[in-house]
């Protein structure tokens, strides 16, 4: 394998415009796989390869999607692999569609056939990423069916949860199993260690701390209420690892386009306030955030990174309250954390089915004692030793250890650093041995 990669890389320049092949070029990684995939490279092969790659270079990973792309594929791949289809067995789209029509055990055939005509449209079957999806979704799809086998419940029919619920919005389930017995099974699928809910800090704030904000970001209200000087001081920084180092050469993302908004920039320094940069044009932001990459303010950014975990996570843990002291009741937040149904349980499954477990209801979480205990990561100064404001959080049932779910609050969105207020980007849910018992749950088999 290792003795045509010289000729795979000469092919690959053939087949790129440039002539010369760039592995953090998306499109060239893409020829790259097809040119692999000739030379009789394993799919396992070519995933390990191209994630070296990736890795690499620290760029996203090969044919990155949209994030709507991956939930519809990766779905309707868990129904098509349930159903008994073997999608490592073709290899395009119309063999896709061939192979979904023989699947008897599949439900609304012609709507699975049309997410993926459609997404074929705009990127033909199968990329790099397309397996990856496929391949998390097929052992899921094992992974349910062991579910129902030790449960002794017989499946006969299988689909992608298709638009929305009733009230508009999508449903928790992303496919469901209808059973022999007419009873349906409720599934919630995560591609690898995706975030397992989107939360919203407003209203974790309130659920958990009872504090109601009246703007619609945490910074937004503690910058009206007492804060200002501490988010100001924050933003200094920044602005001295971005706006003082303006005259840096091109490169990586920083353009000369780039450059030449910020030399041009009028009536601005770096004791301007948050008040100020939110004024910004959005470019104009942009080219900021595009400096901040920039090798050059490697240093300066370091700096700023530990003032801007110093200041705005002190800053946040004062708003909060000293103590951080929660609601007294911690059901509503727990349903909400959890994305529980009203009445109904619903399986978990992310990374290839290693997280696994039964949501309980509203109905099964009320009535219970929640203690939530901070786990929180300092340095010798007693800060928390991250620039994001970030830590996990123990969630005890009636004494019983039951999960573990992280808060992470930063800033995140095409403007970059500060163009937006802080965003929950928490991804982490360890489901504990206790958890099942804490709800009153079955206990799965320790085979599962």
């Amino acid at each position: 394998m290792k003795n045509n990669f010289k000729k795979i890389l000469n092919e690959l320049s053939y087949r790129v415009s440039s002539g010369i092949p760039d592995l953090t070029n998306e499109q060239h990684l893409i020829k790259l796989w097809d040119i692999l995939k000739e030379h009789n490279w394993s799919v396992d092969a070519r995933i390990e390869l191209l994630n070296n790659l990736t890795n690499s270079t620290d760029k996203a990973q090969i044919n990155e999607a949209s994030t709507k792309r991956t939930e519809d594929l990766h779905e309707a791949f868990f129904a098509v692999a349930f159903a008994g289809g073997k999608l490592s067995d073709v290899k395009n789209f119309s063999e896709l569609e061939k192979l979904i029509r023989k699947l008897g055990m599949l439900d609304s055939k012609p709507a699975h056939i049309k997410t993926f005509r459609e997404w074929n449209s705009k990127d033909p079957l199968f990329t790099p990423k397309d397996v990856e999806l496929y391949t998390d979704a097929t052992q899921l799809a094992k992974k349910a069916h062991q579910y129902l086998k030790v449960n002794k419940m017989s499946p006969s029919k299988v689909s992608k949860v298709f638009g929305a619920g009733a009230s508009g919005k999508k449903v928790i389930a992303d496919a469901v199993v209808t059973l022999t017995t007419g009873d349906i099974v409720a599934i919630s699928l995560k591609f690898k260690k995706a975030q397992f809910n989107s939360l919203s800090i407003p209203i974790l704030v309130e659920k958990l701390w009872g504090i109601k904000l009246t703007k619609s970001g945490l910074l937004s209200n503690m910058y009206t209420a007492g804060y200002k000087s501490d988010i100001d001081n924050a933003i200094h920084y920044y602005f001295m690892a971005t706006y003082d180092y303006r005259n840096l050469p091109v490169e990586k993302k920083y353009s000369e386009k780039d450059r030449e908004t910020l030399m041009n920039l009028k009536g601005f320094s770096n004791k301007s306030t948050w008040a100020d940069y939110l004024k910004l044009p959005v470019d104009t932001r942009r080219a900021f955030s595009h400096l901040y990459s920039h090798p050059g303010v490697s240093q300066a950014k370091k700096v700023y990174q530990s003032q801007k975990g110093m200041l705005i996570n002190n800053a946040i843990d004062n708003y909060l309250g000293v103590d951080k002291k929660f609601v007294d009741n911690l059901e509503e937040a727990l349903i909400y954390i959890l994305r529980a149904e009203p009445e109904t349980n619903y399986l978990y499954m992310a990374e290839g089915g290693k997280k696994f477990a039964l949501i309980p209801s509203a109905k099964q979480i009320r009535g219970k004692q929640y203690t939530f205990k901070d786990n929180v990561k300092t340095n010798d100064n007693g800060v928390i030793d991250s620039a994001d404001y970030q830590y996990d959080m123990d969630v005890f049932v009636d004494g019983i250890k039951a999960f573990t779910f992280d808060i992470k609050w930063r800033f995140a969105g095409k403007g970059g650093q500060w163009s937006t207020d802080l965003n929950h980007k928490g991804s982490k849910i360890i489901f504990h041995t206790g958890f099942a018992k804490a709800f009153g749950l079955p206990n799965f088999p320790k085979e599962m």
